[in-house]
């Protein structure tokens, strides 16, 4: 568990924290340097892991972690620079190592797709050719009224 926090099941352990640190984004520091990041980087971790395997909001983590806004925004960033791909395909490639597989999968797991050609048929259109363009007209269910505001909301 971390030196730092609850200790909760959800923290990286020290040797998991190993695996991990030197994968991680470097800190932006702009040309003439920067302040240090104010939580340490294994704290944002942990914090970011709790959400995941507790499944709560953001807003909800708990105090001894780093202000939500701050975890949810390194989040992002490592999801936008590719860090959290990262991250997944070194500790896949360990794991397949410790099992005694390749490293690198042989097999292409991206995204079926159904061939198109005589042998398929597709769904008949439901609409022609003609009327594709005019827009479409909700109508309101029968038996009911359109909703209107001729009064206020006054259901407090």
């Amino acid at each position: 568990m971390s030196g730092t926090g609850g200790g909760y099941p959800s923290d990286l352990t020290d040797e998991q924290w190993a695996l991990g640190e030197p994968l991680l984004s470097p800190a932006r520091v702009g040309p003439k340097g920067g302040r240090r990041e104010k939580h340490p980087r294994r704290r944002i971790v942990d914090a970011i892991f709790y959400v995941v395997r507790t499944g709560c909001a953001w807003r909800q983590l708990p105090k001894d972690f780093a202000p939500w806004p701050t975890v949810y925004w390194y989040f992002t960033w490592w999801h936008d620079d590719g860090t959290v791909e990262r991250i997944h395909d070194a500790l896949r490639g360990k794991v397949r190592e410790v099992k005694g597989r390749n490293a690198e999968p042989s097999a292409h797991a991206g995204p079926r797709r159904r061939p198109i050609g005589p042998e398929i048929s597709r769904p008949p259109a439901s609409r022609t050719a003609a009327n594709r363009s005019a827009p479409r007209r909700s109508r309101p269910a029968p038996g009911r009224a359109r909703a209107t505001r001729s009064r206020p909301l006054d259901f407090w």
